[in-house]
């Protein structure tokens, strides 16, 4: 136990410097269920830790596809092809059914910088040791979900991560791989993101990472074309009502 407490004291430590970052990457999200379809973007993305996100999407070459930022309270989706801004506050976004359907509310209850740069968590938890590594338990979830972490033995980096629900369903798992050395901090470049119940998966390979940039002012902000239609979250589940394998 005593070692374990200071492999966790230790990749916290490192990720304690970690201000900002920006990245680009390839994502590529597919689904296998009703009618199965995929989709890969190109993408960049700068986050402000440890819960400002922005990330836009780019399709077939430099064609944009979607526009997010998240803030502490708010989230607008720009959807260019569709000529339409999605904005609410976060707890809204959460209570959309497509929303929970695709376990993104699990994703918005977290500190968004630490999906990409995953900090252990310290307090409420237990471990276990299993084939693969140390599993690492950890409740005080909102909405009664809890989380266990894989870490490695020998380095205590996250390899993997899963978050239930309080009667214990798997909601989503997200595995971490291919770490790589970047200004001192040992930092995952691939990430695979299952939802076992809608058999919904996204893979993200990093092309390039930089830690501590400065983020200029209005990185966060969205400026769009005049005559976008604005609308609420509930927009988004009607459109996926009426045709959810091409939104």
């Amino acid at each position: 136990m005593d070692e374990l407490r200071r492999g966790i004291e230790s990749v916290n430590a490192a990720r304690k410097g970690i201000k900002s970052f920006s990245a680009r990457f390839v994502m590529n999200v597919s689904r296998q269920k009703s009618l199965p379809f995929s989709k890969s973007f190109r993408g960049e993305m700068v986050c402000e830790m440890p819960d400002k996100l922005r990330i836009k999407g780019y399709a077939g070459g430099m064609v944009p596809a979607f526009d997010i930022a998240i803030k502490p309270r708010k989230v607008k989706l720009f959807i260019p092809r569709r000529n339409q801004m999605i904005e609410g506050t976060r707890s809204r976004f959460r209570k959309v059914p497509v929303v929970k359907r695709y376990s993104i509310d699990a994703l918005l209850d977290a500190e968004l910088g630490r999906l990409f740069v995953p900090k252990l968590p310290t307090k409420q938890l237990f471990w276990e040791a299993g084939k693969d590594g140390l599993w690492l338990y950890h409740w005080g979830l909102s909405a009664g979900q809890w989380e266990r972490m894989l870490l490695d033995q020998k380095t205590f980096l996250p390899a993997r991560k899963q978050v239930f629900s309080e009667d214990g369903r798997l909601l989503v798992e997200i595995t971490f791989s291919d770490y790589r050395q970047v200004s001192a901090v040992k930092v995952p470049f691939a990430l695979d993101l299952v939802n076992p119940t809608e058999r919904l998966r996204i893979t993200m390979r990093v092309a390039s990472l930089s830690l501590n940039v400065p983020v200029v002012g209005g990185a966060f902000n969205i400026i769009v074309p005049e005559g976008v239609n604005r609308v609420g979250p509930d927009d988004l589940e009607q459109k996926m009502q009426k045709n959810p394998d091409t939104h």
